[in-house]
């Protein structure tokens, strides 16, 4: 495991169990999620771990850990960031090592359907979210809510709540720099 310089407090037994569970369940084999640019595995009941793609290595995943850090510290609903670990992960019978991002795995997550009115409302929630995240100077990139569910955005209708996931195209920007690229 990296020094991960963690903005959030994650204790040492809990690192451990993490560790345990990389080292128990290597090398990684099936997805539970095969996005366009990374995998995400399950790792036990409570954790996932994020692996890019070597093609789309062009931030890595440090630059998503840091991010989701930030946004979890300041209160954003995120999946709670763990660390990053190396984790072998076997793609087309070649086994790699390769720098996993590990985080809080949600659970029940769900679309609404066809519940138009949830759907805007949960629409309107993204949007205020969003605006959130621009007022601690990200620009967020590739996240939105239509009828058929959010993109790079998760909802537990247990707690009522979305959830911001995928942060490598997010930007760093300048907060009056933000707001005036949203107002054009």
């Amino acid at each position: 495991m990296e020094d991960n310089n963690l903005m959030i407090e994650v204790s040492d037994l809990e690192l451990a169990l993490v560790q345990g569970l990389i080292e128990a369940k290597q090398p990684f084999w099936e997805s539970m999620k095969h996005g366009g640019y990374a995998e995400v595995f399950g790792l036990g009941e409570n954790y996932v771990v994020k692996v890019l793609f070597q093609q789309y290595k062009n931030r890595g995943i440090d630059y998503e850990f840091e991010i989701a850090q930030e946004l979890y510290a300041a209160g954003i609903s995120v999946p709670r960031p763990i660390g990053l670990f190396d984790a072998e992960v076997n793609r087309e019978g070649i086994v790699k090592t390769e720098k996993g991002f590990v985080m809080e795995r949600l659970l029940d997550v769900a679309s609404c359907g066809e519940d138009g009115n949830k759907n805007r409302e949960l629409g309107r929630r993204l949007e205020g979210l969003l605006k959130q995240c621009c007022e601690l100077g990200f620009f967020p990139i590739d996240h939105h809510w239509t009828e058929w569910g959010g993109h790079n955005v998760a909802y537990n209708p247990e707690e009522d709540q979305l959830y911001l996931f995928d942060f490598d195209q997010w930007e760093r920007m300048d907060v009056r720099d933000i707001f005036y690229l949203l107002e054009r």
